[in-house]
């Protein structure tokens, strides 16, 4: 009976330590691939190999959390809004000094250009561009400073909603 209680208390005490223990998950998206999709209701975003924190759940919906979060910003492997450009590639794939941006708008706006990293962080960025309707115009963003690697030029019309996104290798 005493060993009972000795084998209680120990693992109570046990329980209260691994309950205490602090683990730090910091946002993170490790792989490059994803996508996102949406409409007037709802907006899906998603990675591959993502890791699941929580799940909630309602009558009429489920919805599971992971480290990435949706946002209107997010990486996707390849990306264009219809209803903003009507054309978007890149070339040369990969780049080694010049990277050129053939692209057409369905309006005449003001777009940004930017390049990130595999880990979303911004490396550079052009100011506004100015692209006019109907018309394909090719943009030529310098990329020699860049090491070798995998990136993404990200393009926002003058409301800050992503218009295209695209992959892109430097050698």
């Amino acid at each position: 009976m005493m060993l009972k209680k000795v084998y209680m208390l120990a693992l109570s005490i046990c329980i209260s330590l691994v309950s205490l223990a602090q683990v730090s998950i910091e946002r993170s998206v490790i792989g490059p691939l994803g996508i996102l999709s949406s409409s007037e209701k709802i907006q899906i975003s998603a990675t591959v190999g993502e890791v699941v924190v929580s799940t909630f759940e309602t009558e009429k919906s489920i919805l599971t959390q992971g480290f990435q979060q949706a946002e209107n910003e997010d990486l996707v492997s390849s990306y264009r809004s219809e209803s903003i450009l009507s054309g978007l590639s890149v070339f040369p794939n990969p780049a080694s000094d010049i990277l050129s941006v053939k692209i057409s708008s369905i309006d005449s706006d003001d777009l940004i250009f930017s390049i990130h990293d595999i880990f979303g962080r911004v490396l550079t960025s052009q100011p506004r561009i100015k692209v006019l309707s109907g018309i394909e115009e090719t943009i030529n963003l310098e990329v020699n400073t860049l090491a070798t690697g995998t990136y993404y030029l990200r393009i926002l019309n003058s409301k800050g909603q992503l218009a295209g996104s695209v992959p892109f290798l430097v050698n």
